[in-house]
């Protein structure tokens, strides 16, 4: 076996190898992996202008002790013999409310540039773009990543994806943009889908109460304002927008599978933290899970089914889903096609704890068939069982029956 020092490229999956607990116990925690996908790059820039990974941020539950770890390409049954290690796991990062843990990486390139000429031949492994990296360059983007433990929480409720057009130094668009939305002086932010080159849908809840402006960014130099078109399944937390002008970036495809438990999902949104804080790197925070759950039910009286009136009504994603990624994208990791957008995720009713690895998400089957009526000036009511389980409510009688003590 031997090891490939590499860059971190786009949001690969990764093995990370560490040895959490090793005090308690160092025969079982040493080389304990965990697997998890680069979530978020955070950049500065090198030679020419160039940006380079710099900070990354993984959905791996970071554990006591994972300080150190090293982190690889997981290349699951690859026969290469190689390991390519991508970095090493600094910390955790989370706000002050707890919520939206990270486990921060630092990559392999900026890692041997720190180190020079102290060990031998490390040079070698250093990518060229580093070459102009500098104490200003790292300051410039420590202040944004730092200041992530301080800044205020602006709330909102709670890979394959498609390649668009960017200016230089920016990253490529997910098919997800951040919905900014101004309530008097209140600003709150969420996600948004875009499914055709003017139509972007996100849940209701993301745009409040009587919003008095609603902008949708693709990066740190693009936005355009958006209007509301209309939220035509009355019980769904579900809303189409229509922008002022088109975009040219390329929409995500909605699926027309029906989804099925254990398939490899990922999670597109601009959660944890408000998109804009973050210097010059904007970009969505991935995280990779599987469908655990699809919940079938008649959606309403009027939904067109030749096969069943039973239909997705819920899926149940274990892919991330924090504080500002609703309405943004569960995609199908081989296809990159749209299954769903989250809507919310689970909390502990004992601690208050937000689960955020329990996403609660609105099928795409709904997402098209919404789109069919507004599209047809049409609205419908979401049956009462569909509106129970959207509120988490019992939608069947129990028919369990505690046996008497007497």
């Amino acid at each position: 076996m031997h090891i490939i020092p590499t860059g971190i490229d786009g949001h690969p999956p990764i093995q990370i190898e560490s040895a959490p607990f090793a005090l308690v116990n160092p025969a079982l925690f040493v080389s304990y992996l965990s697997k998890g996908l680069i979530g978020y790059v955070a950049t500065a820039k090198g030679v020419g202008g160039i940006p380079h990974p710099v900070v990354a941020l993984s959905d791996v539950n970071f554990l006591e002790g994972m300080e150190g770890g090293v982190v690889f390409l997981d290349r699951n049954n690859s026969l290469d013999s190689g390991k390519k290690i991508l970095g090493m796991v600094l910390g955790s990062l989370k706000k002050n409310s707890g919520e939206g843990k990270m486990t921060m990486i630092v990559p392999w390139d900026l890692i041997a540039s720190a180190l020079g000429d102290l060990v031998k031949g490390i040079q070698e492994f250093v990518s060229p773009n580093f070459a102009d990296l500098n104490e200003q360059n790292l300051n410039e983007l420590h202040a944004p990543i730092l200041s992530l433990k301080t800044s205020p929480t602006i709330s909102s409720d709670i890979s394959a994806a498609a390649p668009g057009s960017c200016s230089k130094g920016e990253t490529l668009f997910s098919g997800v943009a951040a919905i900014v939305v101004t309530l008097g002086k209140l600003r709150m932010w969420g996600s948004g889908v875009l499914i055709d080159p003017v139509t972007i849908v996100t849940n209701l809840h993301v745009l409040g109460v009587n919003p008095k402006t609603i902008t949708a960014w693709f990066s740190n130099s693009e936005s355009v304002d958006v209007k509301v078109v209309g939220a035509p399944i009355d019980g769904v937390d579900m809303v189409f927008l229509r922008m002022e002008k088109p975009t040219a970036h390329r929409p995500l495809v909605i699926s027309t599978d029906t989804p099925r438990g254990g398939d490899i999902v990922e999670s597109i949104g601009y959660g944890i933290y408000y998109p804009h804080s973050m210097g010059g790197t904007f970009q969505p925070i991935r995280s990779r899970g599987i469908i655990c759950r699809v919940l079938h039910m008649p959606l309403n009286n009027e939904y067109p089914s030749n096969v069943s009136k039973s239909v997705p009504a819920m899926i149940v994603s274990s892919a991330g889903c924090w504080n500002g990624s609703s309405g943004g994208a569960v995609i199908d990791s081989k296809s990159g096609h749209l299954i769903g957008i989250m809507a919310s995720n689970g909390r502990s009713h004992r601690s208050g704890e937000i689960i955020s690895d329990m996403a609660f998400v609105i099928p795409s089957n709904i997402i098209n068939y919404g789109w069919s009526l507004l599209k047809a000036s049409k609205t419908v009511q979401a049956s009462s069982r569909v509106q129970q389980l959207w509120k988490l409510q019992p939608t069947h009688r129990s028919i369990y029956k505690r046996k008497s003590k007497l």
